[in-house]
């Protein structure tokens, strides 16, 4: 049985060795401190099954994305398209007099919601909806071809094949994934980052309230140093060249099935890269080569 709020509350601030908890989410509070004493702060994101978000596919498919691109490992990466990090909505400081509220397309297509300890009590509570998995708020939920797209575009896919290879990535992902169960990501990100890309929020379960920003800019580091944040959101912008560089920002995956992920994931990395290598659209890309590298629809590139 979950935990009451009142419970939860107090260990948010109190020893939490003799609490039951699985043995992934223990090892998440211990990196968690290790991680503070390096000076970094940390972020928990509960994501839906595939059942109700392509969510975690995304997240899977853009760390997949960057391994391939970039030779660069990370276990998932929430955000990958720079559609949107290279203007005004990539920066805490340009994209506030543009905000209106956390639903709207620019800031979800950088920004993601987080709850700042693992017993938080937003309305993704990390520690209640890990095992049965986030059902989603009224957000709009993702476009996960549309997404797709946009990022294999960016890599330099023809636009004729793009569509296709991102309705086909997404629906075989979708398959694969569907039976993974509920899972959480774990952020670390450096203390002198938060200034420029953090802002603070109110729970969402209080109504509208979380729509707007409590607070951001240079006071965000020492309220996230300080604590106390039991019914506060983190909203990060999630500029994936942080996360590329474990000396600024790091990501962890943890899955209530993990053999059934880690059995998925392997799966979809492989149609990745048949796709990618060109094997499934050979004849559309370069009839008559034998040439693997020829037909290769995205290649290795050094990240900026």
């Amino acid at each position: 049985m979950a935990p009451s709020d009142r419970v939860l509350a107090s260990l948010l601030h109190k020893n939490t060795e003799n609490l039951d908890l699985p043995p992934s989410l223990r090892g998440a509070l211990d990196l968690e401190r290790q991680r503070t004493r390096e000076g970094f702060f940390t972020a928990y994101q509960c994501l839906p099954d595939t059942s109700h978000s392509s969510a975690l596919l995304l997240y899977v498919f853009n760390a997949e994305i960057v391994r391939v691109a970039h030779k660069v490992k990370v276990n998932l990466l929430p955000r990958l398209s720079r559609k949107y990090f290279d203007g005004p909505w990539g920066w805490i400081k340009t994209m506030v007099p543009l905000f209106t509220n956390d639903h709207v397309a620019e800031w979800r297509a950088v920004g993601i919601s987080c709850s700042a300890s693992l017993f938080s009590l937003t309305e993704a509570t990390p520690f209640r909806k890990f095992e049965e998995g986030y059902k989603g708020s009224g957000a709009p939920k993702p476009d996960g071809i549309k997404l797709m797209e946009e990022v294999l575009l960016q890599y330099g896919v023809e636009s004729r094949l793009s569509q296709e290879i991102a309705k086909y990535l997404h629906d075989s992902g979708m398959k694969l994934f569907r039976d993974v169960g509920g899972s959480m990501i774990q952020l670390f990100f450096r203390e002198d980052l938060a200034e420029d890309f953090v802002y603070l929020a109110e729970n969402g379960a209080h109504g509208d309230c979380c729509r707007v920003m409590t607070h951001h800019g240079p006071k965000v580091p020492q309220i996230l140093r300080d604590g106390n944040l039991d019914h506060t959101q983190i909203r990060l912008i999630a500029r994936p060249e942080v996360f590329f560089e474990p000396k600024l920002g790091q990501i962890f995956h943890y899955c209530t099935k993990e053999r059934e992920f880690f059995e998925a994931r392997m799966e979809f990395r492989s149609v990745v890269n048949s796709v990618l290598r060109g094997e499934q659209y050979y004849d559309k890309l370069r009839t008559g080569t034998r040439n693997s590298d020829e037909r290769a629809i995205l290649r290795p590139r050094r990240h900026q």
